[in-house]
């Protein structure tokens, strides 16, 4: 699919940062694309990442580079000083709910939260 804003605009007017992950490049192979994840910073009073995607192209699936973007993620929420960032949020598709379980990812119940998809809300500890 082509766009012709600038992404990196767009996503910066509202507020969303983006990480991509990419393989070291090899002798003589271009770099790959293994995914993306995009997520917000929420100051107080939510004090809250929240993720808003985390994407891998289907034949780099279940090699971990999920796994690999959102512990990224919470490393830089980690950074941030708890007064600013205390936790991580996201809405899951149903698909994905055992994949975030897996990264200790709680089911939560917060009105405060924003919900980007509808999908169920979850939270982690920084």
């Amino acid at each position: 699919a082509e766009f012709e804003e600038n992404l990196e605009e767009v996503l910066a007017a509202d507020g969303i940062r983006m990480g991509l992950l990419v393989s070291v490049p090899e002798q003589g192979k271009p770099r790959s694309f293994l995914g993306f994840i995009t997520y917000k910073f929420w100051g107080p009073p939510l004090k809250a990442m929240s993720i808003s995607r985390v994407a891998v192209p289907r034949r780099y699936q279940m090699q971990g580079f999920g796994r690999q973007l959102v512990r990224w993620a919470i490393e830089k929420a980690k950074q941030k000083p708890r007064f600013e960032c205390d936790r991580v949020s996201l809405s899951a598709i149903p698909k994905a709910i055992n994949f975030y379980e897996r990264l200790n990812f709680t089911t939560l119940v917060d009105e405060d939260l924003p919900d980007d998809d509808g999908g169920p809300s979850f939270s982690s500890s920084v």
